[in-house]
């Protein structure tokens, strides 16, 4: 699937995914949605993600990632325009004041933790 060049949009929310994220994801380049959150994806954010320069908004969160957003998914989004927003929600959150939160994040949006609900 990550093959589909010029797939906008990839919505895979809620599907019980389990796994890694393949890096191959960065030849997506028309992309500009991804949305794969609450499913049960490990490993690390791939870097690869840094390569979409389309996207505008990323949620990966309550996933099972582990480390934090890549530094190259954050440099996407200072380096663009307001016209150009990119919005990113990840699980940044901390859920008390003894345990970090699972991905740390320097650019979130929106940072979740557990409880964190987006309605669409």
């Amino acid at each position: 699937i990550f093959n589909a060049r010029n797939m906008i949009s990839f919505r895979e929310s809620h599907n019980n995914f389990n796994g890694t994220l393949n890096t191959s994801i960065g030849q997506m380049v028309d992309l500009q949605l991804l949305y794969i959150e609450s499913n049960y994806l490990t490993g690390t954010i791939p870097t690869e993600l840094g390569q979409l320069t389309k996207l505008r908004e990323i949620w990966i969160f309550h996933n099972n990632f582990s480390g934090g957003v890549p530094k190259e998914i954050c440099d996407l989004k200072y380096d663009r325009s307001l016209a150009d927003f990119l919005s990113i929600a990840a699980d940044c959150l901390k859920p008390n004041v003894t345990f970090p939160p699972k991905n740390d994040c320097q650019c979130c949006d929106l940072c979740c933790d557990s409880l964190c609900f987006i309605i669409e």
